[in-house]
């Protein structure tokens, strides 16, 4: 996956609770980045509609991608730490699954089976009461 470009991202700033004390009444640290993969020039069309399924439930009703971070103290680490994220999450996203090969058990592990099934079945055979 290339790298997002710092022209498709948005970021608003806003303060942010947690650690800092009283730094953080008054600088605003925490970052909300919001992206928009359906406007983006770095991805093809393939991307795009593999990111949709897959981020249905993280999308805007816009399409945007919204990531929010707020534990350190600075806005850079914030904004660094929330555009790792954004790649992260974007990146396991377009992850296209395995093809599954279909496959047949062996067969000494259908005749373990059966053997197993054999044995439970004269075990319970041997605890059944006869005396009736």
């Amino acid at each position: 996956m290339p790298e997002i470009p710092d022209h498709e991202l948005e970021y608003i700033f806003s303060r942010s609770s947690g650690k800092g004390g009283q730094n953080v009444n008054k600088t605003e640290t925490r970052v909300q980045l919001r992206w928009n993969p359906f406007r983006s020039a770095i991805l093809n069309q393939d991307d795009k509609e593999l990111l949709r399924n897959s981020l249905k439930n993280r999308l805007t009703t816009n399409g945007d991608i919204l990531v929010v971070c707020g534990t350190e103290r600075s806005q850079f680490a914030n904004l660094r730490k929330a555009r790792h994220n954004l790649s992260i999450l974007v990146e396991n996203a377009l992850k296209r699954p395995k093809k599954r090969l279909k496959t047949r058990p062996t067969k000494s592990a259908r005749l373990k089976r059966l053997d197993n099934k054999r044995k439970i079945s004269l075990k319970k055979i041997s605890r059944r009461n006869t005396d009736y």
